[in-house]
Order: C-alpha cells, then sequence, then structure tokens
C-alpha cells in the first residue's frame, strides 16, 4: 500500500511539473454545477442537458491532467432555455429556469447553482383515433388501445409518449396488413385545465395480401 501511495505521489508530481492548465485573465473556473429545487425531474438528468459542466478533477484536485471547464454567462443563459424546454417536453408547460446563485469559491472560480420553477403538470386527458371507418372492427381496437395505453389518462404529458403513441398506431395498422398506413398526430392544449388533448389521423390505405 505504502508503494502504491508513493507511485500515485509521483505520478501527480510529474503531472504538476509537466506543466498544468491555467484559467485566463479576467475568467473563473467552474467548480461545480448544481440544480435544485427540481421538483419531480430528476436533478441529475436535468444537469445532463446543459453546456456548463464543472470541470473535471483527479484524486480530488483540480486540471491535474485536464484543462478547467471556463465560467460563460451566455452560455449558462443558453443552459436555462435547454432546461425549461426538457421540463417543458415532461408536461411542466409553465415552467421557468432562473440562476440561483454564481458564488466565488475563490477569485478565479466560481460555484453554480440553478433553480426550476416547473410549476403545475400538464396531463392527459383524452385520445382520439380518426380515420378507421373502413377498417374491421378488431383493427380499429387495436390502433385505438395502442394510442389510449401509450397516453394514459392523467399521465403527464411526455413529448417521447407522444411520439411513441403516433408510432404505435401506425404499427397496429401495418401489423395487420396495411402496409402503406400513414398516421398525423394533433396535440390540443387546455391551459386553464393543464390538460392535453390527442387526436390520431390515419390513412390505412389498402391492405396489402401475399400473391
Amino acid at each position: 500500500m505504502r508503494a502504491l501511495s508513493l507511485s500515485l505521489l509521483a505520478l501527480l508530481a510529474l503531472a504538476l511539473l509537466a506543466g498544468c492548465s491555467s484559467i485566463p485573465a479576467g475568467r473563473s473556473a467552474v467548480d461545480s454545477v448544481r440544480v435544485v429545487d427540481s421538483g419531480p425531474l430528476d436533478a441529475q438528468d436535468v444537469a445532463a442537458q446543459i453546456a456548463t459542466a464543472p470541470s473535471p478533477r483527479f484524486l480530488g484536485l483540480f486540471h491535474v491532467f485536464y484543462d478547467y471547464e471556463i465560467f460563460d454567462a451566455s452560455v449558462l443563459q443558453r443552459d436555462l432555455a435547454r432546461v425549461e424546454r426538457y421540463y417543458r417536453g415532461r408536461g411542466f408547460l409553465e415552467a421557468h429556469a432562473r440562476i440561483a446563485r454564481v458564488v466565488h469559491t475563490h477569485p478565479d472560480h466560481v460555484r453554480i447553482e440553478i433553480v426550476v420553477e416547473p410549476g403545475p403538470a400538464t396531463l392527459d386527458r383524452v385520445v382520439h383515433v380518426v380515420g378507421l371507418d373502413e377498417v374491421p372492427g378488431a383493427i380499429r381496437d387495436a390502433a385505438t388501445q395502442a394510442a389510449t395505453g401509450a397516453l394514459a389518462r392523467g399521465a403527464r404529458f411526455d413529448e417521447d409518449a407522444y411520439k411513441n403513441a403516433k408510432a404505435a398506431v401506425a404499427r397496429a395498422l401495418t401489423d395487420h396488413g396495411y402496409a402503406y398506413a400513414t398516421v398525423e398526430a394533433d396535440a390540443q392544449i387546455d391551459v386553464l385545465a393543464h390538460a392535453v388533448d390527442y387526436t390520431f389521423t390515419a390513412k390505412p390505405g389498402p391492405p396489402a395480401v401475399f400473391g
């Protein structure tokens, strides 16, 4: 263990002698970035959406092998827009992200905290699938169940679930012989009720057969 510790210390000394990255004059390195008050979403998932990142560390120390991450206020402003977009894609259409604090831990080091106010969640309400009057009832039911299964009433709006529902309706048709089927999707938001209604308009086309 002592030999291992000495080896690590020697490696660290060599790295320091080789030259460490420096912080440009008048700029600050980012020590840490934290999302606080993230509501029901995972703070780490939210933080993964932003470009502002903490400086990498090795053995608990900064800049041994890597360059510092330099704080840029304009990048952080764009990050706030990215965070809001992420929340809105997961049902929080009134979300607002703001910088809580940019704290100088040293004259040229900062710690950043971002506060998110998610607001009320928008929930799935009604799902309609139209354009299937000419197809057999069992196939029509399969397409409708594909949509309602992906967008359960009362679930929080999620844009990925919305896209998946559209694909599921199309797949329910193509799996039953309507190889040329297309589906258009529309989501109508009731702002006051914080609810969203969906309409999937299917164009099944002619059934395809072997032969």
